[in-house]
């Protein structure tokens, strides 16, 4: 891989990945799902290992309005060796993960730890409005904080930053009619620890609309 800059005597990188998913009923109507990967290899001339879980608790109540309530916990491994080529570091392949940590799009799959909650209000069949919760940590402190292409938007290799990132508020709505979706929202990071030390300041308001058609 010389584009990748491993051209050394016995320097490659291959990554090999193993996953499952089990979905399961449970009492008081409650749906629980659980996914795990575990990826080896090697990257450079150190050996890989790292691994990455999703896991959700849903459940629907009528409260007038059928409202449907998710918590979501959702991790990916880092090192604590990063002078080491971050060999332990969950490698999460492709460079969009939209939706998967905050509408703002902010943070990658890589060395974190997210917590979140979702209500889905079913205003009618074609209307709904969500309001969502995230919250985010670093998996290791050694490793660095990665955007959702993978790359890094913040390090503290000593660990000295924290841990805690940040926390992500999000209110949105969709509405479909015939061929046509539209919807629109806003989405708020309040800067943690993590952040205050290593970008000072930091801070995100994202508001957007779309619009969409199918056939």
């Amino acid at each position: 891989n010389r584009p990748g800059g491993f051209t050394g005597p016995g320097t490659r990188m291959g990554v090999n990945l193993f996953g499952t998913r089990v979905v399961t009923p449970l009492p008081l109507k409650t749906r629980l799902s659980i996914e795990a990967i575990g990826q080896t290899g090697k990257v450079g001339g150190r050996q890989h290992r790292a691994a990455a879980w999703y896991s959700s608790l849903s459940r629907r109540v009528d409260l007038g309005k059928p409202v449907d309530f998710s918590v979501e916990y959702k991790y990916a491994s880092g090192t604590n060796d990063p002078q080491g080529g971050r060999s332990a570091t969950f490698d999460q392949l492709y460079p969009a993960n939209h939706d998967k940590f905050g509408h703002a799009d902010l943070f990658g799959w890589k060395n974190i730890r997210n917590l979140r909650s979702l209500e889905t209000i079913n205003m009618s069949k074609t209307w709904r409005i969500m309001v969502m919760y995230d919250a985010v940590w670093l998996a290791s402190k050694r490793d660095a904080l990665y955007n959702g292409p993978g790359r890094v938007i913040a390090w503290a290799p000593r660990g000295d930053a924290g841990r805690y990132v940040g926390q992500e508020i999000d209110a949105f709505t969709t509405y479909s009619r015939g061929h046509f979706r539209f919807g629109g929202g806003v989405a708020k990071l309040f800067a943690g620890e993590f952040l205050k030390n290593t970008t000072p300041g930091a801070s995100t308001l994202f508001a957007y609309f779309f619009q969409g058609i199918s056939f």
